[in-house]
């Protein structure tokens, strides 16, 4: 079970109290996935060394980002922003861009419904996006921006070039010069 699953898992537990587990019970399983986690992650960064950068997807509560980044074995783990999750989950954009702005090294542009609907055709800028490229400047580590591969239908190919067609004008209206 990867740790997104996880994660909403425990949330629903949490707040059903289901009367098979305790609340330490799931506080041990959380802490314990945690664990493995940072080991996990730790390993990669150590075998790959210092001048590959390493990400996580920014598929967790701000909360839980927060306490994955802390732990000083993995002080050079960067996210990968991605956009359609960040609102797929419920969350806000801004606060991962306020928070996290120096450990972002990978944006995935990706246009999404809250709860998880599929992946949109991005047919034109949306708000998520124009933030991201109006606080770029704040994104000091920032290597790769990546476009989502639309999977639902024939037209992906078309859907994509349309995508990079709108990011490419995002980037040209912020004037970052990559090209």
């Amino acid at each position: 079970m990867d740790l997104a699953k996880f994660e909403n898992n425990f949330k629903k537990i949490q707040s059903k109290k289901s009367k098979y587990t305790s609340w330490r019970k799931l506080k041990d399983i959380k802490s314990f996935w945690f664990k493995i986690v940072k080991k996990r992650l730790h390993q990669i960064i150590r075998i790959l060394g210092t001048s590959t950068k390493v990400s996580i997807e920014s598929d967790l509560s701000l909360k839980n980002l927060d306490h994955l980044l802390s732990a000083k074995e993995l002080k050079k783990l960067g996210i990968l922003l991605d956009i359609g999750n960040i609102k797929a989950d419920g969350f806000s954009i801004e606060n991962y861009i306020s928070k996290f702005s120096k450990r972002i090294y990978g944006i995935h542009v990706k246009k999404r419904g809250i709860f998880f609907k599929k992946s949109e055709k991005i047919g034109k800028s949306y708000h998520e996006l124009r933030y991201v490229f109006d606080n770029i400047s704040k994104l000091t580590n920032l290597n790769d921006i990546t476009l989502q591969s639309f999977r639902s239908n024939s037209s992906y190919i078309n859907e994509l070039k349309l995508a990079y067609k709108i990011v490419k004008k995002e980037i040209t209206r912020v004037d970052l010069k990559i090209w």
